[in-house]
């Protein structure tokens, strides 16, 4: 009733749903977790951050300094943790910065179609606005698109989850923790300290009742990091990443089970993960717009359209500079990469392992919300792309410069309009 609780347009639905969230917390029984919205329910959605929101609630009575306060919070933990992981990961503070930048803002070419009446109509840069500001168009979210146009559903970071998704930030939080931890493992090998492996295990734990994509992302994460400790032979790193696993994996158990194993009227028609070939394939809001009477298939230029609308150019860039891991035994700048930091590699075969679980599997009854595990393919792609190119301005500088800016320009576009 102050009028100071805001969100995007296309979170009407989700701070609303939030803030029964709080309010039965902060006036409820704490035993009772029922699902305040749907009469009979439990809650199926992570809840962590909403509890904090609750007991602050509590404490506070004011409802938008609880609200806001522990998203504040994580949102300025998780840049910190950002800056540092990939500082740790790109070696060099600016192009980390770089690296972040276009994470939170990277996304498709949604903002062609907009550019170019733009252009047919001699826009300059205040009209545009006022024309996009007017038409409440976005350039990373389009829905409802007609064949043979086509719908973009995953924005930037920025606007998909940040300012409105808010079990999305605790999520991130523990990942980033959890990968810094991982990290350092596998750089410090013997000498880690074990308090370390303890907090690991704990976050992993955790991880569900925070964010249950994050929990997902983070169990294949670990995965990796396993697989390389013995591809590399590190026996001592292995030991110390399974028994993470395993001391972990028995706190998040009960959380799982709670959370999506268990099975009420509202959720028994629908898994939390399924089989599907092909991210948004199926019939739906923002789905694949196919021909008419054509079945959905991954095997067709309209699904090669959505993906590459949706992705936009970094996409094809990471795909890229995979590929050019196996050119590094002819390449000297890339040898060097590639022979000396690890961490690049296997943040390569994360991003690339995330991408493809998001393409085989739907992670939510709604296959529209699988984009938060795109996120994490996102939040991997970018450093290796930034690496490779910021190696190219050490060697090259012009051309390293030229393709820098073209690159950052491009994957922000349309999260900067």
């Amino acid at each position: 009733n102050t009028g100071n609780l805001h969100s995007t347009f296309y979170g009407y639905g989700d701070t609303p749903y939030h803030l029964t969230q709080v309010t039965k917390f902060a006036y409820g029984s704490l035993s009772n977790l029922t699902e305040p919205t749907f009469l009979g329910e439990k809650l199926h959605y992570p809840f962590f951050i909403n509890f904090l929101s609750g007991m602050l609630l509590r404490l506070t009575n004011v409802l938008t300094f609880s609200f806001l306060l522990p998203s504040y919070i994580f949102v300025f933990l998780n840049a910190l943790l950002l800056y540092l992981v990939y500082k740790k990961c790109i070696g060099k503070a600016r192009l980390a910065i770089l690296a972040l930048f276009i994470f939170f803002l990277g996304s498709g070419f949604g903002w062609y179609p907009y550019i170019r009446i733009a252009l047919e109509q001699k826009m300059n840069p205040i009209s545009f606005v006022q024309y996009m500001a007017h038409e409440n168009l976005s350039t990373t979210v389009i829905w409802e698109s007609q064949y043979p146009k086509q719908s973009v559903v995953f924005g930037t970071p920025m606007v998909l989850s940040f300012l409105h998704q808010r079990a999305f930030l605790p999520g991130l939080f523990g990942f980033l923790l959890l990968l810094l931890i991982l990290m350092k493992i596998w750089e410090e090998r013997v000498h880690i300290k074990r308090y370390f492996i303890i907090i690991a295990a704990l976050v992993f734990g955790i991880l569900p009742f925070f964010h249950t994509h994050s929990f997902v992302v983070v169990t294949i994460v670990l995965g990796v990091f396993i697989l390389f400790s013995l591809f590399y032979r590190r026996f001592d790193v292995f030991k110390k990443y399974i028994l993470i696993a395993c001391l972990g994996g028995i706190i998040a158990i009960p959380q799982i089970w709670y959370l999506v194993g268990t099975k009420t009227s509202f959720s028994a028609s629908s898994d939390f993960i399924s089989f599907r070939l092909g991210w948004m394939t199926g019939t739906g809001y923002g789905s694949i717009n196919f021909p008419p009477g054509m079945k959905s298939t991954i095997f067709s230029p309209e699904f090669l359209h959505f993906t590459i609308l949706n992705f936009g150019i970094i996409l094809p860039i990471f795909l890229f500079a995979c590929l050019l891991y196996f050119f590094r035994k002819k390449i000297k700048f890339l040898h060097d990469i590639f022979s000396v930091r690890e961490i690049p590699i296997i943040f390569a075969v994360c991003g690339m392992l995330i991408f493809i679980a998001g393409q085989l599997f739907r992670f939510q009854p709604w296959d529209f919300d699988t984009n938060k595990i795109f996120e994490y393919y996102q939040f991997f792609a970018v450093p290796c792309i930034i690496l490779i190119l910021g190696k190219i301005f050490e060697n090259k500088k012009i051309i390293g410069s030229i393709l820098l800016i073209l690159f950052s320009f491009f994957a922000t576009i349309s999260g900067i309009i």
